[in-house]
């Protein structure tokens, strides 16, 4: 795992395209300096976003596979999909800050391929849900578990009574360990049985094993 020393400019908290950029500046700075890259075939850059680092290291480094969590996520997620006569296949974000809405709406359109302008083109994809919260403040001391709570169950509930939801992917890295909380408003909403059908996505968690998978499928696949 890295993280830039504190003292390389890199934000606290990546709460919208500025922050992505001076995370992206002051990583690859470090990167390049200390060379650590040459160590490892796979990096996963753990940032839920569409994070201009993954396309710097694959164009720095072509040689590695990369790819982010965000990327990940998704990937995990469609082949899970139930696209079936009972109203299943659906999916979507939920997520922190209200920036992220329209970052993540345009990065989910780019990375299927779909123009910016296709409004309504995907039918599975339920929208990104926002808490108005902070990566930090999930597990810092400035926000109340019962206000982290209360939001993320309730950002939760939006996204499922769109209806038919089969998978919910934590938005955020901060979100770790709080899929509980998304389990509860599933079977709040869905009803015990049918709850146990909804796939809670981590894309940490995630993130490892499209990329395991990435370099499995390269040795598969290459020359």
């Amino acid at each position: 795992m890295y993280t830039a020393p504190p003292n390389s400019g890199n934000p606290p908290s990546i709460n919208d395209d500025a922050d992505i950029q001076a995370s992206t500046k002051a990583v690859w700075a470090h990167l390049s300096k200390n060379e650590i890259l040459k160590q490892y075939t796979g990096v996963l850059v753990a940032c839920y976003s569409s994070h201009t680092l993954v396309d710097t290291i694959a164009t720095e480094h072509p040689d590695i596979l990369v790819t982010g969590i965000f990327e990940a996520s998704i990937a995990a997620t469609l082949p899970l999909l139930r696209r079936n006569n009972g109203g299943g296949g659906g999916w979507g974000i939920v997520t922190t800050g209200q920036y992220w809405e329209s970052h993540l709406t345009s990065a989910v359109k780019e990375f299927l391929g779909q123009s910016e302008d296709a409004i309504g083109a995907n039918k599975w994809f339920r929208g990104v849900f926002t808490t108005g919260l902070n990566a930090g403040d999930f597990h810092g001391a400035g926000v109340s578990p019962t206000t982290i709570h209360d939001r993320l169950a309730d950002t939760t509930r939006r996204l499922l009574r769109t209806g038919g939801v089969d998978c919910v992917i934590m938005g955020c890295a901060g979100m770790a360990g709080l899929d509980q909380i998304i389990r509860k408003a599933c079977v709040e909403e869905y009803g015990e049985e049918s709850a146990k059908s909804v796939y809670i996505i981590d894309p940490v968690r995630a993130g490892v094993e499209v990329l395991v998978s990435m370099v499995r499928n390269r040795m598969m696949f290459l020359p």
